[in-house]
């Protein structure tokens, strides 16, 4: 079951990861953007792998059979869904937008599509 969970998390960091690489690599140096995704995911590894174990050498006198840790895991996951779902919520709905931010939004999107335009060219 705990496999399970580490492949399934690897694939969505591999995932968000390769979309945001992507994204970055149209408009930066292709090597610059590799080496930054590596070097990002080498950080997080790295302070996932201290931060496991510091919960790992608790000293035996805190040491109780509460599972902390996955008690903390769940404390910040609800945490963070929680904010994420108001941050959401508290964005303004398409029906109460303004016709300027519309066509700023219009003017993005063709700038965008130019962007990608010229670098599918080169």
């Amino acid at each position: 079951m705990e496999l399970a969970i580490v492949i399934a998390n690897l694939y969505a960091y591999q995932a968000t990861t390769f979309f945001i690489a992507a994204l970055l690599a149209m408009q930066y140096k292709k090597i610059l953007v590799l080496l930054g995704s590596m070097g990002a995911l080498s950080l997080m590894t790295i302070l996932s792998v201290i931060i496991g174990r510091i919960f790992q050498s608790v000293p035996a006198q805190f040491q109780t059979t509460l599972p902390i840790g996955e008690y903390a895991a769940v404390t910040l996951l609800l945490f963070f869904g929680l904010k994420s779902i108001k941050d959401a919520w508290d964005l303004p709905s398409k029906e109460t937008k303004s016709d300027e931010s519309s066509s700023h939004e219009l003017d993005e999107f063709a700038e965008a599509e130019e962007l990608v335009k010229e670098k599918v060219m080169e």
